[in-house]
């Protein structure tokens, strides 16, 4: 399980998801999907002002779908996500995490 304050940096939260499930995601601001978040800005900052109170934390399984992990982290976090394949690209949605490098 991941547990993330508002104050911590985007990047910070991206290398922790990287660190612990081994997946690399780009962080769009709010729940806009043509804007993406500043690295050196906070989660905090990142959220939609329309989101519920985010949790803050989260937990991802490798039987995941791609689609599946990022409504997780959208619930939780407050803002919209992408999971990116080893190539750097958009995972394809109905892919599942362990096919992409989760650990």
């Amino acid at each position: 399980m991941i547990n993330i304050h508002g104050k911590t940096l985007v990047r910070t939260f991206k290398q922790t998801v990287l660190d612990t499930y081994g997946i690399r995601l780009k962080v769009h601001q709010g729940f806009s999907m043509g804007q993406t978040a500043d690295d050196g800005a906070t989660v905090a900052a990142a959220r939609s002002e329309g989101a519920d109170e985010p949790s803050g934390s989260f937990t991802l399984w490798g039987t995941m779908t791609v689609q599946e992990a990022e409504d997780t982290i959208r619930d939780a976090m407050g803002f919209a996500v992408q999971v990116l394949d080893p190539s750097g690209a958009n995972a394809d949605n109905s892919t599942t995490l362990n096919s992409i490098g989760f650990r």
